[in-house]
């Protein structure tokens, strides 16, 4: 596999791409990425906290867009990542032209991530973008990840920016070495790094993003080369411990991947309720409706402390909606505080 240590931005009209073929040139983006939320966007551009969603085509109806009309329309600082450009949805796409053809769409969706993670550090290192000059963390998020914002933002106020932080769902030291994904399927392949569980958010500080070498991470995970095959995770963490940062940890229920909002959520076997102290994120939320649900019942969770989360999964008995008549009956979630 040729190098992609000069992977670039290409731009086609209004779009974005990240291209991960080896085609030179600059590497900063040479244009504002597209941000999504409400109209007063338009006016303020500047932001404190980045958030990089990473979506794919199968939901760009569904799970993306419910996140851009629920917490992401709050707080006007979230970025789009996809496979693909969407006619409706806000992205910045990712390009596998050069790559090996026949990749699996496994495969496909772990190399998304690192790439992003460098585009994310050239935009707020560059300095090319006044709307994140002076921003002071950025944080990565799956497209089924409901965001507590003020939750999130009063709790990195107690943290320094200045400082090399690398925090979230940070895995215990017994998982080590991992090998298996997500579904327990063996990936031939392992890793003994701490890394952070991304699914609930991976958070950076600025001084992290500036300490982290993100184009060698870039390609160390490409076809052939040192973390091929590996999770997206796994990928993270090796980038973050490769400049010297380890994970912070963090109190129980602050940032969470395995909230039992759904079937097949690991660890969720006899769990009846949920309960969660001061929560930044919660992950998988998975169907529109639920992300709905959360967003109306804590509905100034954007601007307001919500000091407690308790859910319960319950029978599904309403089609699934993004509006706002969602019920515990139709997201499958019992809410109360």
């Amino acid at each position: 596999m040729r190098s992609v240590r000069n992977a670039h931005r290409l731009h086609a009209g209004s779009d974005i791409f990240i291209s991960l073929a080896d085609t030179g040139g600059d590497l900063a983006p040479a244009a504002a990425p597209p941000i999504a939320g409400n109209s007063s966007a338009a006016t303020d551009r500047r932001v404190d906290v980045v958030f990089a969603v990473l979506t794919g085509t199968e939901h760009h109806d569904d799970r993306a867009e419910s996140v851009k009309a629920t917490w992401c329309g709050e707080v006007n600082s979230c970025i789009f990542f996809s496979d693909t450009p969407s006619e409706s949805l806000p992205t910045v796409s990712i390009s596998f032209e050069g790559l090996p053809v026949g990749l699996s769409k496994y495969n496909r969706a772990q190399l998304r991530y690192v790439p992003v993670l460098n585009y994310m550090r050239e935009l707020m290192t560059s300095g090319q973008d006044e709307s994140f000059r002076h921003c002071q963390w950025m944080v990565i998020v799956d497209d089924d990840t409901f965001v507590f914002y003020h939750n999130l933002a009063s709790y990195l106020r107690t943290l320094d920016p200045t400082t090399p932080i690398y925090t979230g769902d940070v895995v215990p030291t017994a998982w080590l070495p991992v090998s298996r994904d997500g579904m327990g399927n063996e990936l031939g392949v392992s890793s003994n790094t701490l890394f952070v569980n991304g699914g609930g958010g991976s958070v950076f500080s600025r001084a992290a993003l500036e300490r982290m070498d993100t184009e060698q991470c870039v390609n160390n995970s490409m076809p052939g080369q040192a973390w091929w095959r590996w999770q997206s995770d796994w990928m993270i963490g090796a980038c973050a411990a490769a400049a010297g940062i380890q994970p912070l940890y963090q109190a129980p229920g602050r940032f969470n991947q395995f909230a039992c909002t759904d079937a097949n959520v690991q660890f969720c076997d006899g769990v009846d309720y949920s309960d969660f102290e001061s929560p930044n994120s919660l992950h998988p939320i998975r169907r529109p409706a639920q992300m709905a649900h959360l967003f109306h019942h804590y509905a100034n969770a954007s601007r307001e402390l919500v000091p407690r989360v308790r859910l319960r999964r319950v029978a599904t008995q309403e089609a699934d909606t993004v509006g706002d008549g969602a019920t515990s009956a139709g997201s499958g979630l019992e809410l109360s505080e």
